[in-house]
């Protein structure tokens, strides 16, 4: 008989249920998070401007906040603590 079976025709792999939890985990979006303490500091040491906008690019332009898109980066998830 082949691997994986024992009696009649189920292989025994098959005969419990499966139910797909990570089934794409890795293509999922990731928002990496930024705290506001984080936001009010890059103010604080002139890194942002706080007249203009702020988006992705003022982030990235302070040389402290990384964002990776070949890790599927896809915006900020703003937090109200620090996070390492």
């Amino acid at each position: 008989m082949p691997l994986g079976y024992e009696t009649g025709n189920n292989p025994f792999y098959k005969r419990f249920p499966h139910e797909p939890y990570y089934k794409g985990a890795d293509q999922r979006r990731q928002y990496p998070p930024l705290s506001l303490l984080q936001l009010q500091k890059f103010i604080d040491t002139n890194r942002i401007d706080p007249s203009k906008p702020i988006d992705l690019a003022a982030l990235c332009n302070t040389g402290l906040y990384t964002f990776e898109p070949f890790h599927n980066h896809y915006g900020v998830n703003l937090t109200d603590e620090v996070s390492y």
